[in-house]
């Protein structure tokens, strides 16, 4: 009488190395241990020269332990239940929830069928997703169980029932787990062939047209348009506390094409680590299923659940905006430019006679920095006021003359993105004049001096439309409604025929005697442009 004894793998086994038959190196390296630690079963696989996790010592591609094999399949091609599967794409969507003991991660993935799949990991760890999870990584997923999309709808916090939006383009997910009757595993995929992936050009909105768009037509009919944008800045992730006291993390990444601006908003930990990984000037997104929401009087393109981004994408509409984005970028870098002697005359040739050079040392500035040295003024003028001591901040120099006072003159090296003055002069707003409470225009500088107030009966003075020139802006801010000067306007106006949009210029800007009969909270509004370089 005898027994057998026979032994089942454990579910963790097929986490564990392959045989030494099948390693016949190993790494001549340790791994590295800057990243957070994970745990050979957690379903990370962090490096390909961790032996211990799943990759053999020359990098090549995971291969599963023991006999059990995985079939590369495209999305539209999975079936509801247990096969063994593996997905290549590329993640679209990132979303993290972590609990006591485990993490759930729900990434979105787009293989080259162009659909996008759902995938659902648990792991039994509380650290953050590992850095290697972003938007625009490329993986490979591997997974034995493919599960059906819940479509039971469930209340929102109105008590309104809803299903859940999700990125997949199917009615299926893929389940990966450990310590369950699945199991799986996430890498990334080093094996970039960089083949192209065509969209055609009619399914794409540019962002004056997503933009001009209402909420319900985009919830709507045009709920399958994309958007092509590139990043122009980040901006900081800020922590916010919901109506139910919930923290959750949100941030706004300004995009652009040529066509318009705006701020594209993410939601979520790993959304928001994920994106600032972005270059600005240079990524250029492919936004699947954006929304779109107001703030006040700006409008906006949210990133919500069912949103799929391709980050750097290999098609032609990406290609040409990135080309664009880092010609932009160039223009927007500062320029060296020489100082002349503080209180010298010095003689500017697009400027009318000679201008004194007064004010801070400093010659070029960012927008942003001459923002912030209109408060210090600003500051100063309150303080004086009420009698304390001011001790002046040098942006510049050590040795600031105090004998500058307020006066503030220097350069701007600025991207001037369009000029209104075809649709002004069509419908005769070129020049703008007010007087009693009554606004007069003129088409052309002849008839703005033919104008009589109905009311008093004298002449109006007519300047340049301010809506003439809507936006300066460069690496660091944005100023809109600039105010020029009248020769300013007509240098602009002549060069603007050689040089037009989104090109570099270089602009004089004064503001001078600020007091306290200036309005403290206009901020910016109050430089003026009285020059333009040739």
């Amino acid at each position: 009488m005898w027994q057998s004894t026979i032994s089942f793998p454990s579910v963790g086994s097929f986490y564990g190395t392959p045989p030494n038959s099948d390693r016949s190196h190993q790494p001549s390296h340790a791994p590295d241990h800057s990243q957070p630690a994970y745990n050979p079963g957690d379903g990370f696989i962090t490096t390909p020269n961790a032996s211990d996790l799943g990759f053999n010592g020359h990098g090549d591609e995971w291969r599963p332990p023991r006999e059990l094999q995985y079939k590369e399949t495209l999305i539209p091609n999975l079936k509801l239940g247990k096969h063994n599967v593996v997905l290549t794409g590329r993640v679209v969507s990132i979303s993290a929830f972590p609990s006591q003991s485990t993490l759930l991660v729900l990434l979105g993935v787009k293989d080259p069928s162009h659909h996008v799949i759902e995938v659902k990991a648990y792991f039994p760890t509380t650290a953050p997703p590992p850095t290697f999870l972003h938007l625009g990584a490329r993986v490979r997923v591997y997974s034995t169980f493919t599960a059906a999309v819940d479509g039971k709808k469930r209340e929102n916090q109105k008590g309104d029932k809803m299903e859940r939006k999700t990125v997949s383009t199917v009615p299926l997910f893929l389940s990966l787990g450990s310590g369950s009757s699945t199991t799986g595993i996430v890498s990334v995929d080093t094996n970039d062939d960089g083949k192209s992936e065509s969209i055609t050009r009619g399914g794409i909105l540019s962002l004056k047209e997503f933009l001009s768009l209402r909420e319900e037509e985009v919830e709507g009919d045009m709920r399958d348009l994309k958007l092509v944008a590139a990043v122009k800045k980040l901006g900081f992730i800020r922590s916010i506390t919901t109506k139910q006291g919930r923290e959750i993390q949100t941030l706004a990444v300004e995009v652009f094409d040529e066509s318009a601006s705006c701020d594209l908003v993410f939601w979520g930990d790993a959304m928001c680590i994920s994106a600032t990984k972005f270059t600005p000037y240079s990524t250029v997104l492919v936004i699947d299923r954006a929304h779109k929401s107001t703030y006040g009087t700006k409008k906006q393109v949210v990133v919500r659940g069912d949103t799929a981004i391709d980050v750097d994408p290999p098609i032609e509409c990406a290609r040409w905006l990135k080309s664009f984005a880092q010609n932009l970028g160039g223009l927007v870098k500062k320029c060296e430019v020489e100082i002349p002697d503080e209180g010298k005359k010095v003689k500017v040739p697009w400027v009318d006679g000679e201008v004194e050079w007064k004010g801070r040392a400093k010659v070029l500035y960012t927008l942003a920095q001459v923002e912030e040295a209109l408060r210090e003024v600003h500051r100063n003028v309150e303080a004086q006021e009420e009698g304390e001591d001011v001790e002046t901040k040098d942006l510049d120099k050590a040795s600031e003359k105090e004998e500058a006072g307020n006066v503030l003159m220097g350069f701007l090296n600025v991207i001037i993105p369009r000029m209104e003055y075809q649709e002004l002069e069509e419908q005769g707003k070129v020049f703008r004049g007010e007087c009693c409470e009554r606004i007069y225009t003129a088409p052309t500088s002849e008839q703005r001096r033919q104008h009589i107030c109905k009311t008093c009966n004298k002449p109006v003075p007519l300047c340049y439309n301010p809506a003439l020139v809507p936006t300066l802006l460069d690496e660091a801010a944005t100023l809109q409604r600039p105010r020029f000067t009248g020769g300013a306007y007509e240098a602009l106006i002549k060069m603007w025929q050689e040089k037009g949009a989104w090109e570099r210029w270089s602009l004089v800007f004064v503001v001078d005697e600020v007091g306290e009969e200036e309005d403290v909270d206009v901020g910016m509004g109050r430089i003026v442009i009285c020059g333009v370089c040739e």
